[in-house]
């Protein structure tokens, strides 16, 4: 899905493939903007991060974007499930990723990666005798 953001009204949700169709007919224009930051200004950490981002972590920042217009825009029917402190901290995250990588969708994406404890259990010398065991297999 893409994001569209008109000059006046809501944003909108466009399947990808129709929005290309739109705009190679030319049948919208995407305008150039001061405000908008080209994608040549994304820095390399930012394309890191995107790049790391699978396609689900990109629908889950997608899905987190349209609540976050939608608590912006004060349209409170679309973010009614979401905790009024977890927009605000999703708004925050967006602004942040915006100042920092050039993308504030970046903020948006889940660090599922990051959970939990990675730290190794086993002692090193029985990690090694595994790792023995293994080659020898």
């Amino acid at each position: 899905m893409t994001t569209v953001r008109p000059e006046v009204g809501p944003a909108r949700q466009l399947d990808t493939r129709f929005f290309v169709h739109l705009v190679d007919t030319q049948t919208i224009t995407v305008p150039a903007s001061p405000q908008a930051a080209p994608l040549a200004t994304l820095s390399h950490e930012g394309h890191r991060h995107l790049a790391d981002a699978g396609p689900a972590a990109l629908e889950v920042a997608n899905r987190r974007f349209r609540l976050v217009e939608a608590y912006h825009q004060r349209q409170r029917a679309c973010y009614e499930g979401t905790q009024p402190r977890t927009s605000r901290d999703w708004a925050a995250r967006f602004r942040d990723a915006e100042a920092r990588f050039g993308c504030g969708d970046i903020g948006l994406l889940p660090h599922t990666k990051a959970r939990g404890n990675r730290t190794p259990k086993a002692p090193e010398a029985a990690r090694r005798l595994l790792d023995e065991a293994i080659e020898t297999l």
